[in-house]
């Protein structure tokens, strides 16, 4: 079907550096000449609003990263590997080899949340009230919980429940929340925080974004600082520069932006 923007196959070889895999299929994960891409759909079809354009009374967010210093006992060998089937599948992605790479990160992703147990415990001994404490892995949950005295959001907690924890945290009868990115990432309203940690990071950086927005929307009465914890040497490093570059993409493809900043 012929669009504005041109056709499926014409659009991803321009905008998306479509080229072969040798699984057989079209690998459209590219991102290419994102500024004319912008110019492009706001010139044809897009319609777009930022926040910072809507709500221009809303106290600023800043953003800073917090690099800290844990054990990688068990790390660095399947780092090795990781690294090793990057460059195997360079010459030749099979499944076998795309199976074991998902795979090693998926057990760096828990490795580092286990690394980082006891330095999260120390950050949240020391936290100001009025903050939010995002992760993903149970185990920092718990770390968490164990040294704060704050209300908890995860899969498990039940509906009833979670609107009675945003009213404690809102109305000032408890000091600090300790959520879960995936579980109370969206969908709640938590305007009463100073603060934002993220003890952990995610893949995808639409997650870190919906999280960060529980508390810079409108209601806010105050700047909110938002500080991601980095373990270094482990996978966050990867995932922290993976997220931001996507981010970076996104922008200049849609608004030609460049003014979102990690510090």
């Amino acid at each position: 079907m012929l669009t504005p923007i041109g056709t499926y196959t014409s659009f991803t070889h321009r905008y998306c550096g479509a080229k072969q895999s040798p699984l057989g299929f079209v690998d459209v994960s590219g991102a290419t000449h994102k500024q004319e891409l912008a110019w492009l759909m706001k010139s044809t079809c897009l319609i777009r609003r930022l926040k910072r354009d809507v709500l221009r009374h809303l106290p600023p967010k800043s953003r800073t990263t917090l690099e800290v210093d844990v054990p990688c006992r068990g790390m660095k060998q399947k780092f090795k590997r990781w690294k090793e089937i990057n460059k195997l599948c360079l010459q030749q992605e099979t499944h076998e080899l795309i199976f074991e790479r998902k795979q090693l990160v998926s057990e760096l992703f828990l490795m580092t949340a286990d690394a980082k147990v006891d330095v999260i415990k120390k950050i949240c001994a020391d936290l100001p009230p009025r903050t939010l404490i995002f992760h993903h892995h149970k185990v920092l949950g718990d770390a968490i919980e164990e040294v704060l005295p704050c209300m908890r959001i995860d899969g498990s907690t039940p509906r009833d429940k979670r609107d009675e924890y945003v009213r404690d945290f809102q109305e000032g009868r408890i000091d600090y929340c300790c959520l879960s990115m995936l579980a109370a990432g969206t969908g709640i309203t938590l305007t009463r925080a100073t603060n934002i940690v993220f003890a952990e990071l995610y893949f995808v950086p639409g997650v870190l974004m919906q999280a960060e927005d529980r508390a810079h929307r409108i209601g806010l009465e105050e700047p909110l600082t938002v500080t991601y914890v980095i373990a270094n040497g482990s996978l966050d490093t990867h995932m922290f520069k993976r997220a931001t570059s996507k981010l970076s993409i996104l922008d200049k493809c849609l608004d030609g932006r460049s003014d979102r900043k990690f510090i």
